[in-house]
């Protein structure tokens, strides 16, 4: 099989892949770096960017339509295994626990069949966990202009993860598992968020720790740093 793929990629002209950290892989198929072009997986920057920013000129409001916690982290994606949300539920709980603050959320939105498991989760818990269906673009750019926070927790599988991209356009600091393709390429630990290994429950509980104990200012500052990271992601 492996001389078989080596055959193939030995009569390309050029290659598009998600990132630089995809160069070594394609090396060991003979691939040679200048025939790599990057910037495959890019969203719409300005559209996430503009209405989040208008959803958070009319925070009071949303949070009433949805019923949302004064501070709240945020996922998005399909609720199946691979997705981890599972993982991500349990260290919100226990973060929560730590820090003896009742005024974070956890909102997690999509559908799949890991549902009944995280409501399972919740409801052992007295955090704060709000499960909501899929929502469409327009809408789910709302949520993430009153999310402090945005996090990925993905085991494997993760091509790259374009909802990063989204999150970051929105202003957001991100908290993104290794395991997904954007993550050495987007986030810049203790500057835009962190990475962290999703099988670590432990690792994960102790950055959201870290991210609920931030000043408000310093928040703000780590979503601003991924917007202009993401600046260099775009449709042009």
């Amino acid at each position: 099989v492996n001389w078989v793929k080596r055959r193939i990629y030995a009569n390309i002209d050029a290659l598009f892949t998600s990132a630089p950290d995809h160069v070594a892989d394609y090396k060991f198929w003979g691939v040679s770096e200048e025939k790599m072009f990057f910037s495959v997986n890019v969203v719409d920057n300005t559209f996430f960017k503009v209405r989040s920013e208008n959803a958070r000129q009319n925070a009071t409001a949303i949070r009433n339509k949805y019923n949302l916690p004064e501070r709240f982290i945020l996922g998005v994606g399909r609720q199946i295994p691979k997705k981890n949300w599972g993982t991500l539920t349990k260290a919100f709980c226990a973060a929560v626990q730590e820090i003896k603050n009742d005024g974070w959320g956890l909102v997690l939105i999509g559908d799949g069949p890991d549902n009944p498991l995280l409501k399972k989760i919740a409801a052992e818990s007295n955090a704060k966990v709000l499960l909501l269906p899929f929502q469409d673009q327009e809408t789910i750019c709302q949520f993430y202009g009153l999310a402090e926070c945005f996090v990925l927790p993905s085991i494997y599988g993760e091509t790259w993860g374009n909802v990063a991209n989204e999150s970051m356009a929105s202003s957001l600091p991100i908290i993104i598992s290794r395991e997904c393709g954007c993550a050495d390429t987007l986030v810049r630990d203790d500057y835009n968020g962190w990475r962290f290994d999703p099988y670590d429950e432990a690792q994960l509980t102790q950055l959201l720790v870290k991210l609920m104990r931030l000043p408000d200012s310093e928040r703000k500052k780590m979503g601003e740093r991924s917007l202009a990271i993401i600046a260099d992601w775009d449709l042009d």
